[in-house]
């Protein structure tokens, strides 16, 4: 990939600064939510399950990152705290240009990202479980690497809500 073959001889941006500059030190991520904007989440906060357009559900995962590189390597995943069970997690690694990405500060903004509610097998139909989530408390989380052996993750517990146009029982 061009881009990333710039990266690694470390060209210069329009800023003057080098791109290596961006892949030394710690990685920092504020985990949000929202997919077409960075929207700050504190602990509690309530995140809404989505029911897709494909007829699965999804939590909707942003962040605002500094110390990094304009291309990133993300994962979300989330558990229900009550007892540890994975809900999300367990999907292929999401790859994204950040958006507003600024050179100088090492900093940008990853949003559109889904954390895909479909790890956890439960007894009963998918939406009668869905619902059992509400109010419930789950971590979410977000990992993130810049390609290399850089990664830093941020998580939060947040309460679940499924999505309001969907009738929950």
């Amino acid at each position: 990939m061009r881009t990333l073959a710039m990266l690694a001889a470390g060209t210069t941006s329009c800023t003057g600064s080098t791109s290596t500059d961006c892949a030394e030190g710690p990685i920092e991520v504020t985990l949000g939510s929202g997919m077409a904007a960075f929207e700050p989440l504190a602990e509690g906060d309530d995140v809404t399950m989505v029911f897709g357009p494909q007829g699965g559900w999804h939590i909707d995962v942003s962040a605002h990152l500094s110390g990094i590189g304009p291309e990133v390597e993300l994962r979300p995943a989330a558990r229900r705290v009550s007892d540890g069970l994975p809900l999300a997690g367990d999907q292929q690694a999401i790859f994204l240009l950040l958006a507003d990405y600024d050179a100088t500060s090492c900093t940008g903004d990853a949003m559109g990202i889904r954390a895909f509610v479909d790890d956890a097998t439960p007894d009963v139909p998918y939406p009668d479980f869905i619902c059992s989530l509400d109010g419930a408390p789950i971590e979410l989380s977000l990992e993130v690497s810049d390609f290399g052996s850089r990664t830093a993750s941020d998580s939060l517990v947040v309460t679940a809500r499924p999505d309001p146009s969907q009738v929950c029982y």
